[in-house]
């Protein structure tokens, strides 16, 4: 049996995984036994409970069977973006930023942004140009704002309690600026690799450790409840501006 995706506007397509399977020979072999779950989660963007135990689990820590999973990553990012969203992790969100205002800066496609308005949070999403964005994410499932985010958090910043970058581009300063605009009792949930990694730059976490305390217990909680992808280091990580 042969993955494929149900989604109409998908490019996951047996052509694809085919051409996949002449790097990866066994790859429908090794990947098979989660069909269900593989197309559950290209469908509706959320990780099954079985997938996140088969990505945590110790004998698939392991480069060859890591790089199974890289058709999967390539088109979940562009029909969701790059965090591996479950189910418990929105919920571990929900439960340490319940009562503030949140702006997701860099939303990409807002399915993040989304997924957190269906828990009741009082979150907004920003991205202005989402539609050029260079990575092919190519959906909106939410009303984003659509300005700049530096100008806008240095005009409306003080109305928000929290502030969420995930995933930022480690090509350019805008995780610094904003780092730089944030004021006192303010929250940032970073979400993505630490220094050296893909996202955000070293000036970032320069100032990161000197700007700002990491809530610990906060931490803890999101990072048991979130799955990476085989070989990505992304991370959650809740801090509050000194």
């Amino acid at each position: 049996m042969t993955i494929k995706i149900k989604l109409n506007n998908s490019q996951f397509t047996k052509e694809l995984l085919s051409t996949y399977s002449q790097v990866f020979p066994d790859i429908n072999k090794v990947l098979n036994p989660y069909i269900p779950d593989i197309n559950n989660l290209m469908e509706t963007g959320i990780l099954s409970d079985n997938l996140q135990k088969l990505l945590n689990s110790n004998n698939f820590q392991n480069r060859s069977l890591g790089m199974y999973t890289m058709p999967l990553r390539f088109e979940y990012v562009k029909l969701y973006g790059f965090n591996l969203l479950n189910d418990k992790f929105l919920q571990a969100c929900q439960s340490v930023i319940k009562d503030d205002k949140i702006i997701e800066l860099g939303a990409g496609t807002g399915f993040l942004t989304m997924k957190l308005k269906e828990l009741k949070l009082n979150i907004e999403g920003l991205e202005k140009e989402q539609s050029r964005n260079k990575y092919g994410l190519n959906h909106q499932y939410t009303t984003l704002i659509k300005e700049d985010a530096i100008p806008f958090l240095e005009k409306n910043g003080n109305e928000y309690n929290t502030v969420i970058l995930s995933w930022p581009n480690q090509d350019s300063d805008f995780a610094l600026k904003t780092l730089q605009i944030m004021h006192t009792g303010q929250k940032l949930l970073y979400i993505g690799e630490r220094i050296g990694g893909c996202t955000a730059t070293d000036e970032f976490f320069e100032l990161l450790g000197s700007k700002a305390d990491i809530l610990i217990d906060e931490t803890k909680k999101l990072q048991k409840n979130y799955t990476s992808w085989q070989g990505i280091y992304d991370r959650p990580e809740l801090f509050v501006i000194k």
